[in-house]
C-alpha cells in the first residue's frame, strides 16, 4: 500500500493530484494529532486550527525575515505551538467538562484578531514569500506522506508508552485515575503539548505551500 501512495502519483497522467493528495496527508497529520488528544486524553479541543496555524506563521517569519532552513524553522514552529499549548493548558486543564472547549474555541478567534492587527503576521492577507522546502512537487508529496507517516507511528509509540496507558485511564475516569496515584494535569498537559506539536509539524508544511 505504501508503494502505491508513493509511486501512483509519479505516474504520467497522475500529476494533477500531486496538489491535492498533499494536502490531504497534511490534513491527516492533524486528524492524528487531534486524535491523540481527544481519543485517548479524552480532551475535546475545537481550537487545534490555532496550533497548526501558529507554527505555520513561527516557521514563516523564521524562514523568511530570518534565513533560518524551512526544515529548521518548522520543527521550531511545532515547538513554538508546544510551547503555546503549555501556557494555555497549564491554567485550562484545571478547567473541568465543557470549560476548556470553551477556551479551545475562543483560540482561533484571538489570532485571527492578532493576524489582522500585527503587521509582522502580515494581516488578512498573511505571510508572502515563504521559502519553499524543495520546488519539486513530486518531493513535497512524498515529505507530506513521511509526515504523516512519522506523526502515526509517534501516535501510536506514546498510546503504547505509559504516559498513553495514563491517557486512557484519565479519559475513561479521571476521579479513579487520580485515586490511583495518576499525576492527571500533568497527562493532560503533556497530551496536549505533543498534539500541539504534531499539529505545528502539519501547519509548518503548510505553510511554504501557501506563501
Amino acid at each position: 500500500m505504501l508503494v502505491v501512495l508513493a509511486v501512483l502519483p509519479a505516474l504520467p497522467g497522475m500529476r494533477a493530484l500531486l496538489f491535492p493528495l498533499t494536502l490531504t496527508n497534511i490534513m491527516a497529520t492533524l486528524a492524528i494529532a487531534w486524535n491523540l488528544l481527544f481519543g485517548y486524553a479524552g480532551l475535546l479541543s475545537l481550537g487545534h486550527s490555532f496550533f497548526f496555524g501558529a507554527a505555520g506563521y513561527a516557521s514563516a517569519i523564521l524562514s523568511k525575515s530570518y534565513g533560518i532552513p524551512v526544515p529548521v524553522a518548522m520543527v521550531i514552529g511545532a515547538a513554538v505551538s508546544s510551547g503555546i499549548a503549555a501556557l494555555v493548558g497549564l491554567p485550562s486543564l484545571k478547567l473541568r467538562g465543557h470549560y476548556f472547549v470553551l477556551v479551545t474555541l475562543v483560540l482561533p478567534a484571538v489570532a485571527y484578531q492578532l493576524t489582522n492587527a500585527l503587521d509582522v503576521l502580515g494581516g488578512h492577507d498573511g505571510i508572502f514569500g515563504v521559502p519553499p522546502l524543495v520546488r519539486d512537487s513530486y518531493a513535497i508529496y512524498l515529505g507530506s506522506l513521511f509526515l504523516m507517516l512519522a506523526s502515526l507511528v509517534a501516535s501510536a509509540l506514546v498510546i503504547r508508552s505509559g504516559l498513553g496507558m495514563e491517557m486512557i485511564s484519565v479519559r475513561e475516569d479521571e476521579e479513579a485515575a487520580k485515586a490511583l496515584g495518576v499525576d492527571t494535569p500533568r497527562v493532560k498537559l503533556y497530551a496536549l503539548m505533543i498534539s500541539a506539536f504534531l499539529s505545528g509539524l502539519a501547519g509548518a508544511y503548510w505553510a511554504p505551500l501557501n506563501g
